[in-house]
This record gives structure tokens, sequence and C-alpha cells, in this order.
């Protein structure tokens, strides 16, 4: 065991292989000891003989705010669904932990959530309040590359921004993901307006989903459905891919790239619940990319794509 400082807690170290029915009492005060003193950094390993159980973890450490480092081993967390809001929690790192089944991370300056062996856990939800610029966001999306399904939640004032840190020409984070959810609220960005004395959102423009679309293919270049929500509709788009990728070497719009993007070998695509602009908006977008696409449906109505445009 290891602390850090003695006025002023700034990390707690405890590394330790509990034989079976013994009790630490020390190990609950060193705890609440560096809790009380605002340690920033918290590191538990414990374990107990033959790994027959998990620590069970106090709620309160869940709980601190004065936490910017957090790493378990070995606990039970004592809750399926946990909700962690630490402002300032910069790293979260869970390992062979027992009890969680979902976890939803709302901090404005995490920078690394690591999970391993946890395998009860069935969903994350991080929401991220602010990001210093792209190659951030990039890095922080990537953490989530082999999950099955990723939600992103952005509110309609904040959208545009939200384009614009998707935009550039840095390798996609994202290249493993086969559902992306994409939540933009209206009613978030209303209830604070009609808070603060507003009626309106105050630079409100309407989203384009074509140009969203675009922008969120190169976070996921190679999805099976991409889903667009907001508070009144849920869009849908579906893709098909063909076996084999066309060949373009003079093409660059993935050079460098291990693997190609959707738009080598892109076979069918399906629109659901856009309205016409955005329908023909989009339909023209994947003509004009697709190298391979076969048929577009609209709505249940299938049209055959001509190669050749």
């Amino acid at each position: 065991m290891n602390i850090g400082a003695s006025a002023n807690v700034s990390f707690l170290s405890i590394s330790w292989v509990k034989p079976k029915g013994l009790i630490c009492p020390a190990q609950g005060w060193s705890i609440d000891f560096a809790l009380e003193s605002n340690v920033q950094e918290l590191d538990l390993d414990i374990h107990l003989q033959n790994g027959l159980k998990y620590y069970n973890l106090p709620h309160r450490v869940l709980a601190a705010k004065s936490i910017k480092v957090l790493k378990l081993e070995g606990c039970n967390l004592g809750v399926q669904d946990l909700i962690l809001n630490c402002p300032l929690m910069e790293d979260f790192r869970l390992k062979d932990c027992d009890g969680l089944k979902s976890i939803m991370v709302s901090t404005a300056k995490l920078l690394s959530l690591e999970l391993d062996c946890c395998k009860d856990l069935e969903r994350i939800k991080p929401i991220v309040t602010t990001a210093k610029s792209s190659i951030a966001s990039r890095n922080f999306l990537a953490l989530f590359n082999h999950c099955e399904v990723l939600t992103l939640v952005c509110s309609i004032s904040k959208h545009r921004r939200f384009l614009e840190e998707l935009d550039g020409s840095w390798l996609p984070p994202l290249y493993d993901l086969k559902h992306l959810r994409v939540e933009i609220g209206y009613l978030v960005a209303s209830f604070k307006n009609w808070r603060d004395g507003c009626s309106v959102v105050p630079n409100w423009q309407p989203v384009k989903y074509t140009k969203l679309v675009d922008r969120l293919l190169q976070l996921c270049p190679h999805p099976n459905t991409l889903v667009i929500a907001n508070d009144h509709l849920q869009m849908l788009i579906e893709f098909q891919y063909a076996e084999r990728a066309v060949e373009d070497n003079a093409d660059c719009c993935c050079r460098g790239w291990l693997r190609k993007c959707w738009r080598h070998d892109l076979k069918n695509v399906t629109l659901w619940r856009f309205k016409h602009n955005d329908q023909e908006s989009l339909v023209k977008f994947f003509i004009n990319n697709g190298k391979m696409l076969e048929t577009i449906t609209v709505d249940r109505k299938t049209f055959k794509v001509v190669q050749g445009k």
C-alpha cells in the first residue's frame, strides 16, 4: 500500500491478495482517509485468494468528486447500471470487475477509458461535453472501435461544431464498428433556452443530413447500419457490400488505409424515413460516390443504379 503526501493525499495505491476469510479494516480506513483528503489518483488492485470472490467496492469511491485517475481491479462495483459523473475524471480503468451491466460516463475531461475482462458489461454510453481538437475527438472515439454499437449524442445547437470536429484527412477511428447511432437533441437546446428566457435556439440551422452522413462515414467507413435520430424521427441507412472491393489505385479517398472505405464495395443501400429533400440529396450522394453500387431502396421502393452515372 502506498500513500502519497501526508497532509493532502494526491494518490493512493493498494495492491493486495486477500486470503479467504481475512478482513482488513486498515484497507477501508485507507480508502476513507484518501477520499476525505480529496485524493486525485486512486488505484485499487484487490483479489481474493484463488479468485473466489470480488472485493465489494464502497459506493463512496464512485461518488468522489476529486478523483482524476481511477483504476479498479478485482472489485464488485455493487451496481448494475453505473452513471459516472466525476467532473475532473481524466483516466478511468476497470479490469476483472464484476456486477456491472451498463455504464454511462459524463465528463468534460476524460482522456482514457479502459475496460478489460469485464464480461458482464453489455452497454457503454460516454457523453463528452467538450473536445479540445479533432485529434482529441478521434483518439477518444478510437477507444470504442471494437464495440458492436456506438451512440453519439449532440444537441441541435452544437451540431455544426460537431461536423467541423469530424472533418479531416486522418485515419478513421471506427473502422471495425458496424452499428453507429447519432442522436441530435432539439429538446435539450429548447429547454435550456426556455429556462434562460429565450423563445428560440440562437444561431439555429437545420441539419444537413447528407453532410452529416458524409462526415459519419469518415469516422465509421464500413458500417452495416447508421441511425440518425432526433426528438421526432428516427432515420435509418442500411448498407450491403460486395464480397470484393473494386480496385482503384488512382483514387486517393482512402489512400494509406489498411482497408478500402465503403465507396469501393457498397453494393446496395437502403434509406428509411428521410424527408423528400434529404432523400434526393442522399440518393445523389451515394450514386456519385458508390463505385459498385447496384441498387438504392427508398422506403421500400428500389431503384437500379446504372454504372457510368
